[in-house]
């Protein structure tokens, strides 16, 4: 992450990137990092903005989590999601970690609307929820365009099945989208970089992606896959699936069992999305920490009944 960093230092001394400054990442990665950096003058600041986000996001998904599981639940699953992120993010000050707080916010709403009784037909709800995939879907469009296939995927689903709202819905999505890419765009293109910006961050990853076959690909998704799931945190998550399934109580049907498929789907486009590159860099895998933490939060819900595995656990 160093060319980020110094492409931070490059812009708070009134320079822009893809002109005073090369790489091929996206320009909101760039803006972080320079947002840090202004903080202490130093590398320093960019860690503690990134970690600020990072656990004010876990801050408020706990939050979430806890309208519908007992503490313990919740603590378990913040305990899988800080694992899991600690054993895949190399150090940090990556496309990836930038974006994590954000799908992380963004699909522990999507787990409030779909599975809290009533939430589906709370407007707030899903209008916090519109807004927050929307911005996820362009802070990933503005670091590194494939990271934000599993938010796209949530979003078109919520779209098809979980809201009769589409429009509203979509509309605060696109609307939400547009306020944070629209102003970058026309930073840029004011400070003439757009054409330096579009051979560097377009052209150049689309023929790097090109670069490697169908075996590297199947390669990679079979290295990021292996990673995380020979990893304690998978073996937790399938402990918990194997908790469920074998608990005496039966899987309930509707919401949470939907929602609960719903996020087992967002979290393999996760790393499927990652073969897009070819390569199988484990900070790849961070990515899907946030789905595989919902994995886990939803699966704590299917034994959250009367009746369910963690009924003895649930609040009062």
């Amino acid at each position: 992450s160093g060319v980020f960093v110094y492409t931070a230092m490059v812009m708070n001394g009134g320079g822009i990137p893809y002109v005073d400054s090369w790489d091929h990442k996206g320009p909101l990665l760039y803006i972080f990092n320079a947002l840090g950096y202004m903080l202490t003058g130093s590398v320093k600041g960019i860690i503690a903005l990134e970690a600020l986000l990072l656990f004010s996001a876990l801050a408020v998904s706990m939050t979430l989590w806890r309208r519908l599981l007992p503490t313990v639940a919740v603590l378990l699953a913040a305990l899988l999601f800080v694992l899991t992120y600690y054993a895949t993010f190399e150090l940090g000050n990556l496309t990836e970690t930038w974006l994590i707080p954000f799908l992380l916010v963004s699909y522990s709403l999507a787990f409030v609307h779909f599975c809290e009784e009533g939430a589906s037909t709370d407007s707030r709800v899903l209008h916090i929820l519109c807004v927050a995939l929307g911005v996820s879907m362009a802070v990933a469009i503005l670091t590194r365009l494939n990271n934000g296939m599993g938010a796209g995927f949530l979003g078109l689903c919520l779209l098809a099945f979980g809201t009769r709202h589409r429009l509203r819905a979509f509309l605060l999505m696109t609307v939400s989208f547009a306020v944070i890419v629209l102003p970058v765009l026309a930073w840029i293109q004011l400070r003439g970089a757009m054409p330096a910006f579009v051979g560097q961050y377009w052209t150049f990853n689309f023929a790097y992606s090109q670069g490697a076959g169908l075996t590297a690909r199947l390669v990679s998704i079979y290295l990021l896959a292996q990673a995380i799931f020979l990893s304690s945190l998978g073996l937790g998550c399938m402990a918990v699936c194997a908790a469920v399934l074998l608990s005496r109580t039966p899987v309930p049907k509707g919401r949470k069992n939907a929602f609960c498929w719903l996020m087992i789907t967002v979290f393999f486009v996760e790393l499927a999305s990652q073969m897009a590159s070819g390569r199988g860099y484990l900070h790849y895998v961070s990515l899907a920490s946030p789905a595989l933490a919902l994995v886990f939060v939803a699966l704590l819900n299917v034994g959250n009944g009367e009746s369910g595995f963690l009924a003895g656990a649930r609040r009062n």
